[in-house]
């Protein structure tokens, strides 16, 4: 692609408040610029401009849902996103927080890492990606170059604050706003799950992001990837076809749990795979992941209808991620020196790839972009509206009221046909007549005895389960009332909006007598 000459320079000033102080990169797909907030002393913010003649169709699309999708989220572990805005010349821009320290992928070219180290990192990632995937956002783009770690004095210790970053290619199930056709091949092949690396990208969801994950503290560990290649088709046929080396071979020393844990987490099919994050972690540490609810859960799982104002969608083609690949260029398809030397490996002759796996290999060869990184990495999506004191609530917490036995005694002493139009069992009975294929009426069944059992964790894992087979307003009424459980008030009211009219009076009247207004 031919240079083109960036619209702003050092010394100049954008949106009258940030005035640009050094470039921190440049590329393809545009530039990113370190700048002073000019009403806020000491306040330095990263600017990432993109080239006007990117800025329409999916390439603009992207670039925007990255703002909107990260500020939506909203979690300490994600890059934070001041702004969004457009120059007086059109280029649109976002302003982020500058983030001072360096990439995963930095860090382990001098070798892996140390087990409690690598299990810190992980929990922070799995704990941004988890307040992800409660919102249907599936990032699908995880990588050691998408993660970045920040020095912190903890405790006088110093340790690393991780940071994802690049949700633009991140996908919200069941949205149509971006068009992905499933021949697309969207992400990084290393840590490319097999479903991604088919180009199925319908069938993506959170696993895909557990595998990732999975890939990356596989090499924390290893020091090596799960599966090494010296070509693009050699590297996507192992990860569709070949079993990665069990971790406790090369890695004896690793504790066995959180080995049994990263290989299962790496299995082939989704479904042997963990449910969500929150249980992966959980299997790593001992510990589960404590959910941050504050404003940005209680946004609608929905997909922002501004996203597709005014312009065209058009069909996704086998490209590297917009922000990964931003002023990233072009460099060898064999994965870093470093990396190759540290695990030597005999060369296999090349197989034959079936059919549908040689046009994912042929599709692929559009995303296989890696390239110089800049020495300080910017941070991601739009600002929050309004501050909020989040509240900490331990996914595991045992409820302390039932909300069977709350909605047993409001029917008590009513008329036999109002109990019957009211009571939990009828209530459930009456939902369960949507047409649901008999697998989902099963998992909804055992979530509404999880409820009974006051194991809202239980009844959240099964409603989930189901919804990847069918989406129900089932589902959705359980979820509810197991939020409410929780004191979920973010999540709850998320959910909240995907319950039936009949079915929403209920869980409201039922949330309400558990101290929960919706």
């Amino acid at each position: 692609m031919p240079s083109v000459s960036s619209p702003i320079a050092v010394g100049s000033v954008v949106a009258d408040t940030y005035r640009v102080v050094s470039q921190l990169g440049s590329g393809g797909m545009g530039s990113v610029w370190a700048a002073d907030h000019l009403r806020l002393p000491g306040k330095r913010v990263a600017i990432k401009v993109l080239h006007a003649a990117l800025a329409s169709g999916e390439v603009l699309l992207r670039f925007r849902r990255e703002a909107e999708i990260t500020s939506r989220i909203g979690h300490p572990n994600i890059v934070e996103v001041l702004d969004f805005n457009a120059l007086p010349g059109g280029e649109p821009f976002l302003v982020m927080e500058l983030l001072s320290g360096e990439s995963l992928a930095a860090r382990l070219r001098r070798g892996r890492l140390a087990e409690k180290a690598a299990l810190d990192i992980t929990r922070q990632i799995g704990s941004a990606l988890f307040a992800a995937h409660r919102l249907q956002v599936v990032h699908r783009d995880l990588k050691p170059d998408n993660v970045f770690l920040c020095p912190r004095d903890v405790d006088g210790e110093l340790r690393d604050h991780v940071k994802v970053l690049d949700f633009g290619i991140s996908k919200i199930r069941n949205s149509q706003t971006v068009v992905t056709q499933d021949a697309s091949l969207m992400g990084t092949p290393y840590y490319m799950s097999p479903e991604q690396a088919t180009g199925k990208n319908q069938d993506i969801d959170q696993r895909t992001d557990i595998f990732a994950l999975g890939a990356i503290l596989f090499e924390m560990l290893t020091g090596r990837t799960a599966f090494a290649g010296d070509s693009l088709p050699s590297v996507i046929y192992q990860v569709v076809f070949e079993p990665h080396p069990p971790l406790v071979q090369i890695a004896p020393t690793v504790n066995p749990r959180v080995a049994a844990a990263v290989d299962r987490a790496l299995a082939k099919q989704p479904a042997d795979r963990f449910f969500d994050m929150s249980a992966f972690v959980e299997a790593l540490t001992g510990r589960p992941l404590v959910a941050v609810v504050g404003v940005a859960s209680e946004v609608s799982a929905a997909e922002p209808t501004q996203l597709s104002a005014g312009l065209q969608p058009t069909a996704v083609a086998p490209a590297a991620g917009i922000a990964s690949a931003f002023v990233l260029g072009a460099t060898s398809l064999a994965p870093p020196a470093a990396k190759v030397a540290s695990d030597p490996a005999p060369k296999k002759p090349m197989r034959w790839l079936p059919v549908g796996a040689i046009a994912a290999v042929a599709l692929a060869a559009g995303i296989w972009g890696l390239g110089q990184r800049a020495p300080t990495r910017t941070a991601e999506p739009p600002a929050v509206a309004k501050p909020v004191v989040p509240r900490l609530v331990p996914l595991s917490t045992e409820p302390a009221t039932d909300l069977h036995a709350v909605e047993a005694k409001q029917t008590a002493g009513k008329p036999a046909d109002n109990v019957a139009a009211h009571g939990p069992r009828a209530k459930a009975a009456a939902v369960r007549d949507e047409g649901l294929p008999e697998s989902v009426s099963a998992e909804l069944d055992a979530a509404e005895r999880a409820l009974a059992a006051k194991d809202p964790a239980e009844a959240i894992r099964r409603a989930r389960h189901s919804l990847y087979q069918r989406k129900s307003s089932r589902a959705s009424a359980v979820l509810t009332r197991a939020f409410c459980l929780q004191g979920d008030l973010g999540a709850a009211k998320a959910e909240l909006a995907h319950v039936s009219g009949g079915e929403r009076a209920r869980v409201l009247r039922v949330c309400h007598a558990a101290g929960i207004d919706l």
